[in-house]
């Protein structure tokens, strides 16, 4: 009345408060309150005067919506935990999801809309941020994957309830974006099932005999605070940097997605093929763990999860191993010696010194030995045609196999008796000749010596 403004107190035992206006008329002004709750989101007002007509000349109403205190607001990188604010690099795209929860168990509250608006504090620049429902959590808002350019940002959010009340939020310097390396933690097992046979590195230990194949289990964390999609190469070589053809390490899922700070096991499994190449020699064998970015191929930075007292080794992504084949030992015996002697290149080389007559046959006998710890199938077989002292090829003179198995198992310790003959024409033009046999056996070392004629 009269232009006057007057103050209630919530706190009295009567909420009425006499007022005069300028010309001493007095007036009773009662506040009255009360929840409402409209089912269909729609309130209407009446108002009626209970004797005479009285002219109301303005009546404004006035609603507010208070939150309660245990409704939370979830906003994060796409399968991220943690807690906010979130560090992001301005140089990959990020995905955001958004959740409104309810009550200690923060259950999911449904909404019916969201939309989002990035402002950078420093220019307060405003970036749209468009929300789409989750096809896969109705509750659940998520955006398409973009990049937040180097600054710090407010998060202003407009959100409507399937009531159709809606409401904002606004989170303070949520998202900081700005450059930062990005690294992966490696963290090895030991002790226990997959464990490695060192501590500062990817270590299987000894294979070859007894064992051809070991994993060795590690796990993989995200040092950033945003999810990473990479994928595991591994590379090895032996003592002379030769690589194997195929590969001997497979990583139990090629492609991980790395959340920051989650945990996430990794497999490494060593194989050692039955047939290795020539070319490769035992001994120590060298490689390396490479993790790659799934999207752009970038090598990703490997680091250790925690120090590491007393290591030597500068990269914890390090693989070793020892390749250690069984062996043979060769012997061709003749009267009272033994026609076979070792060369540098691991051939043997024997001489039958025997006149070439028609129709001549001669058997040779090929002792095998291993040194394995466990029985062995070991083949011998000719190998490569007949050849004269020149190192021409001789068709007329063939060395078979004779009375014996070409393969047999050979207990450790025993010995394996393979006969050959040497078969020759009639017309034989030579009085010497070489042919070559091949000693081989799974997961073991091969020889190919010569035997001469």
């Amino acid at each position: 009345m009269g232009n006057s403004t007057y103050e209630f107190s919530l706190d009295a035992k009567s909420n009425a408060l006499f007022v005069e206006d300028a010309q001493g008329n007095i007036a009773t002004a009662t506040l009255l309150l009360d929840h409402i709750d409209p089912a269909a989101g729609a309130v209407t007002l009446r108002c009626r005067s209970p004797d005479a007509a009285v002219a109301a000349p303005a009546c404004s109403i006035f609603t507010s919506m208070r939150l309660r205190e245990d409704l939370q607001l979830d906003l994060r990188p796409l399968l991220t935990s943690g807690d906010g604010p979130f560090q992001i690099a301005p140089e990959h795209d990020v995905a955001w999801q958004c959740e409104l929860r309810l009550g200690a168990s923060l259950a999911p509250y449904p909404l019916s809309a969201l939309e989002g608006v990035l402002i950078e504090q420093r220019t307060r620049q405003a970036t749209r941020l468009p929300f789409l429902v989750d096809p896969e959590h109705a509750e659940r808002f998520i955006t398409q994957s973009q990049p937040v350019p180097v600054g710090v940002y407010d998060v202003e959010l407009h959100l409507e309830l399937e009531s159709g009340a809606g409401f904002e939020l606004l989170l303070s310097g949520w998202i900081v974006s700005r450059s930062q390396p990005e690294q992966v933690s490696l963290e090895i097992t030991q002790p226990g099932e997959g464990a490695s046979f060192r501590r500062d590195q990817i270590a299987f230990g000894v294979l070859g005999d007894l064992e051809s194949t070991r994993a060795v289990l590690v796990t993989l964390r995200s040092e950033v605070d945003y999810p990473l999609s990479v994928r595991c190469r591994v590379r090895v070589a032996d003592a002379n940097n030769t690589v194997p053809q195929t590969d001997w390490i497979e990583a139990q899922r090629q492609e991980l997605l790395l959340a920051p700070g989650k945990p996430v096991p990794l497999r490494l499994t060593l194989r050692v093929p039955d047939e290795i190449e020539t070319n490769l020699v035992d001994g120590l064998f060298h490689g390396e763990l490479n993790i790659v970015r799934a999207d752009t191929g970038e090598t990703i930075e490997i680091v250790p999860f925690q120090e590491i007292s007393g290591s030597h080794t500068a990269l914890v992504s390090d693989i070793s191993f020892e390749l250690r084949r069984p062996r043979f030992d060769l012997s061709i015996p003749y009267a009272f010696g033994d026609w076979a002697s070792p060369r540098e290149d691991s051939d043997y080389r024997t001489d039958l010194r025997v006149s070439v007559g028609p129709t001549l046959s001669r058997i040779v006998t090929v002792e095998v030995r291993h040194q394995s710890q466990k029985p062995r199938h070991v083949s011998v077989l000719p190998e490569g045609p007949v050849l004269d002292s020149q190192g021409q090829v001789v068709s007329a003179l063939r060395l078979v196999p004779f009375e014996s198995k070409s393969t047999q198992e050979i207990a450790p310790g025993g010995t394996g008796r393979f006969r050959f003959l040497f078969e020759c024409d009639a017309d034989c033009p030579v009085d010497s000749a070489t042919a070559g046999v091949r000693i081989s056996s799974p997961g073991g070392g091969g020889h190919s010596p010569r035997c001469c004629h």
